[in-house]
């Protein structure tokens, strides 16, 4: 029953990271700039793609840590922690960057290509989170209360 409840908390997170990710790609692309004067459209779209993926990576590290993991060492470990989901990320990143790019040049809308992509890597990002970045956590810092052990949200 744990392992349902963390597949629901890393659901919540996947879904809210996935609305970050697609709201600072709108943002980007639909109202700070526009895409009228990028001479490629595809390549436009994968710029703001990256900055949009910056964002998301970073909301659903702390959002994983706080709320899915609940994991509260600090210091020296949390940046080791950032630093493996950042590049496991990356990795990840290169296929919903890259990915969509192609499927917009083969005619696919934009956006459709955008979520399609964006639900696989959720997937895949789940196991490198819980078996890589997370994977040393002790059973200490899985509280279920998500708080550490001074009562305040693990970030």
């Amino acid at each position: 029953m744990k392992i349902f409840r963390e597949l629901i908390r890393y659901g919540a997170v996947g879904v809210l990271t996935t609305a970050v990710n697609f709201l600072v790609y709108v943002i980007c692309t639909r109202y700070l700039f526009s895409s009228e004067f990028a001479s490629d459209e595809a390549l436009f779209a994968t710029v703001f793609n990256w900055v949009a993926w910056a964002f998301a990576v970073l909301f659903a590290f702390f959002a994983n840590r706080c709320f899915v993991f609940f994991e509260s060492r600090r210091g020296t470990v949390l940046l080791l922690q950032l630093g493996s989901f950042v590049l496991l990320r990356l990795g990840s990143g290169v296929l919903e960057n890259f990915t969509p790019s192609l499927l917009i040049r083969l005619g696919i809308n934009d956006l459709f290509a955008k979520l399609t992509v964006a639900l696989a890597v959720i997937l895949v990002n789940y196991f490198f989170t819980k078996f890589v970045t997370f994977a040393k956590s002790g059973s200490a810092s899985h509280r279920p209360d998500a708080t550490g052990s001074d009562g305040n949200l693990p970030l």
